[in-house]
Order: structure tokens, then C-alpha cells, then sequence
């Protein structure tokens, strides 16, 4: 009772508070920022769920609102009442989003358990104010550098917090596989994989920073690698190493035109190397036994979920209705019988394959239009990033690697349906998606 009453105060006075003081100090916004995005890695510590049924095992479990939607509202406000005539009302991706939430809703309608799909309509809800947020306090500003250093602070804090939690929970509480403060260890390379790769091109380009803010940026990197891997996720160790790679490819194509501080990127690649010795040899244990005694039984069960998932696509041609999979799963008889890992489960789990997942609850029509707003929001930030001419055409290229290997880790997790990972997609891709609008700013004003 007293966490609702603290969020119901934080919602009533904090949110006009925080907008107030936004208006009259411009400057405190900056630090709200940073807390917005520290605070997605927080997930269910910092969140409260109304209508909450916590026993339902589908990704969404009733109508959250975390810390980060309330100062996300206050931002909003404080863009709305103070700048007006700067902000980017209808970007350009707000079309493709919009239909696919209609899409969505219908869908919830006009499935057999609506309250389940609310949950998730209401997640997306949040996401997408989270997303148009991030694109308008890069627009309305033309990126300015404290703006963009509000949003590396927020990432610079989340790379220590993790490189720190990975450290003790491994270390000092004895952790197999280190999990943070997700439910799973699977979790936290799909949330930091979005970014590793933009906090490296960022730290080795650009010449702006000092050497204090290159090495906190390198470090906070290096911290979210080393936590990745100290998660004992296979998947997460190639996609890793994968990002690694492109980071310094990045930054050292002879293509781009942007004036780097080589001592920095030669400085910065001995280091990559040298801390992925050390710190790979500091995990060792963990890799080489993941590769060679990884559970079957882990295998097959997500096989299992996977085959029932591709049933239910079968069975209904617009889908069985968004987050209602594990509810379909455990009522109806017919999408158990080839399970025999997870058969005396009480309530099922969810298909480990983001795709699959999608295509049972909205069926093939629904795993199209899913698709396509990935494309739609993604795509241009890499195209636009490989006109190479500035840092921020590298940082699309930093996110548009990102963004991608979280999609190719979606072929084997769920996790996408997840609050703190959904947030991290919409904060890094309204990130992108802010600075591909800019770049076109810019064009049309020359």
C-alpha cells in the first residue's frame, strides 16, 4: 500500500513539479534525462502494477507505471508548454506506429481474453510516448551538447551500475550466471547489446570529449561487455563480440569524414583488446562451460514453446491475441500434447522466438506489419549513418548495429515484450530517430 501511495504522490505532485522546475531551470531537464534512462535498468524495483496478476506468466502482468514514465510525462509537458513551434508533432515513423497500434488494439478486442492483451496495449502506450519523447528533446534543441551529454550521462550511468552489480554478484555473492536486477540472466544482453556498440563509437570519436569523459565512455562500454558475458548467454557472447568488431570498424573506415582523435582510436583498440584478455579470461570458467555443458533440456524446451506457437499461427489466421500466449498455452489441451519437458508446468511459460510469439498472437498479418515497423524505425537510422560525413552519422551506424543485433537475438528470446527492454529499444531508437530528423533539418536549411 505504501509503494501505490508514494507512485500516486510521485504522479500527482512530482510530474507538474518536474515540469515546472523544467520551465523555470531549463538545465534541471538534463539531469531528469539521465534519470530517465538509468532508471529502465531498474525494471520491476522501481515500478508498480494496477489490476496486477503477478501468477500469469505472459510478459505484461497488469497496468505498470514505472519512474520512468513519470519523468517521461513531465518531459513531455515540459516540451509541449515550452516549446511548441520547435518540436517534430508527427515524425516521420508516427504513421507506421500508429497502425500498428490500431492493429494491435483490434487484435485485444477480439480476442477471448482482452484483459491480458490491455496489459500489453498499455505497454505500448508508454513505450511509444518514451519513443516520441526521446526523437522531440533531440529536434526541438538541434542536438546540442547538453543535450546529447544528458543522454551518454544516462548511458555512462548504466554501464558502471551493471560492470559493478556483475562484479559483486559473480564475485562476492557467487552468482553462475549474474541476472542483475532482471528476472533472467537472457535479459541483460538484449537490454545493454542496443547500446555497446553507440557508447564505443561515441567514446572513440568524438573529439569533444575530454580524456576523462573518453575513458569513463570506453570503461562504461567495456563494463557492459564484461556483464554481458558474465551472464553465461552463449547467444549474448557472439552478438558481443560481433558489436566489438563493428565498433572499430566504425570509427576506423578510411570512408567517413569526420576529424577523430587517432591517438584515441589506437589508444581505444589496444584497450578493447586488452580488456577482452583480461576480462575473457575472467569469465572463462563461465564460457567454456555454457559451450560444453549447456543444458538440453534448455534446448528442447524452447522447441517445444516454439511448436505451439507455429500451431496456434496455424489454427488462427489474426492470432490468438497479444500477451495471451502462456493463457492459451495452459487451457487448451491440444497445444500441450507434444510437450514433454515443460508438461507438469501449472501455468506455461512463453515461446523463446520474439517472431513466433508475435505470429501466434497476431498471426501472419500481424508478424508482417511487426516486422515492418522494426524496418521502418531502424533502417532509415543506418542509411542515414552511412552518409559518413559527422559523429552523428557514426552514431546511427553505432545504434543501427545495435538495433539489429537485438533484433537477431530476438530469434531466440522473448525478452522484447519486457518493460526495461522495450524501453531501452525506444530510447535508443528515438535516439536514432531524433538525429536522422536533424540530419534532414540541417539539409533543408542549407
Amino acid at each position: 500500500m505504501l509503494k501505490y501511495l508514494a507512485f500516486g504522490v510521485a504522479a500527482i505532485i512530482g510530474v507538474p513539479a518536474m515540469t515546472g522546475i523544467s520551465i523555470v531551470m531549463p538545465k534541471i531537464k538534463y539531469l531528469l534525462i539521465s534519470i530517465m534512462i538509468f532508471s529502465t535498468m531498474l525494471g520491476a524495483k522501481v515500478s508498480i502494477n494496477f489490476l496486477s496478476m503477478e501468477s500469469y506468466r505472459g510478459p505484461a502482468r497488469g497496468f505498470e507505471i514505472t519512474i520512468t514514465d513519470l519523468i517521461c510525462a513531465a518531459l513531455i509537458f515540459y516540451l509541449i508548454i515550452s516549446k511548441p513551434r520547435d518540436i517534430k508533432w508527427f515524425p516521420r515513423t508516427v504513421g507506421t506506429c500508429t497502425f500498428f497500434f490500431i492493429a494491435a488494439v483490434v487484435n485485444v478486442a477480439t480476442s477471448d481474453n482482452p484483459i491480458y492483451g490491455y496489459f500489453f496495449i498499455w505497454q505500448l502506450v508508454r513505450a511509444g510516448a518514451l519513443y516520441w519523447c526521446m526523437i522531440n528533446l533531440i529536434y526541438s534543441e538541434d542536438g546540442s551538447d547538453e543535450i546529447m551529454k544528458a543522454i551518454w550521462l544516462g548511458f555512462i550511468l548504466i554501464g558502471f551500475t551493471f560492470l559493478f552489480v556483475a562484479l559483486k554478484q559473480k564475485y562476492m555473492d557467487g552468482y553462475y550466471r549474474i541476472h542483475a536486477y532482471f528476472d533472467h540472466s537472457n535479459t541483460i544482453p538484449s537490454f545493454l547489446l542496443m547500446i555497446v556498440c553507440l557508447m564505443m563509437v561515441w567514446g572513440m570519436a568524438n573529439k569533444k570529449f575530454s580524456f576523462i569523459q573518453y575513458v569513463l565512455t570506453m570503461f562504461a562500454a567495456l563494463g557492459m561487455v564484461f556483464a554481458v558475458f558474465a551472464t553465461g548467454s552463449r547467444t549474448g557472447y557472439v552478438v558481443t563480440a560481433g558489436s566489438v568488431v563493428a565498433a572499430v570498424f566504425i570509427v576506423n573506415i578510411r570512408k567517413h569524414k569526420v576529424s577523430s582523435d587517432k591517438f584515441k582510436i589506437l589508444l581505444s583498440t589496444f584497450v578493447i583488446v586488452f580488456a577482452g584478455i583480461i576480462g575473457g579470461a575472467m569469465v572463462m570458467d563461465t564460457v567454456i562451460d555454457r559451450f560444453l555443458n549447456a543444458p538440453e533440456e534448455s534446448e528442447g524446451a524452447r522447441e517445444e514453446f516454439n511448436i505451439a506457437a507455429k500451431m496456434m499461427a496455424a489454427d488462427h489466421t489474426f492470432g490468438i491475441g497479444l500477451n495471451q500466449y502462456p493463457h492459451v498455452l495452459t487451457v487448451e489441451q491440444k497445444y500441450r500434447e507434444h510437450i514433454v519437458i515443460m508438461k507438469y508446468e501449472e501455468h506455461a511459460g512463453v515461446a523463446h522466438h520474439i517472431y513466433l510469439l508475435t505470429m501466434a498472437e497476431m498471426g501472419y498479418i500481424g508478424l508482417g506489419m511487426f516486422i515492418f515497423l522494426l524496418m521502418r524505425i531502424i533502417l532509415p537510422i543506418i542509411f542515414t549513418g552511412l552518409r559518413w560525413k559527422s559523429l552523428n552519422h557514426l552514431m546511427m551506424l553505432g545504434l543501427g548495429v545495435g538495433l539489429m543485433a537485438f533484433l537477431m537475438i530476438g530469434f531466440l528470446e522473448w525478452v522484447f515484450r519486457l518493460t526495461p527492454i522495450i524501453y531501452m529499444f525506444s530510447i535508443s531508437s528515438g535516439l536514432g530517430t531524433g538525429l536522422v530528423a536533424l540530419d534532414r533539418k540541417k539539409k533543408k536549411g542549407k
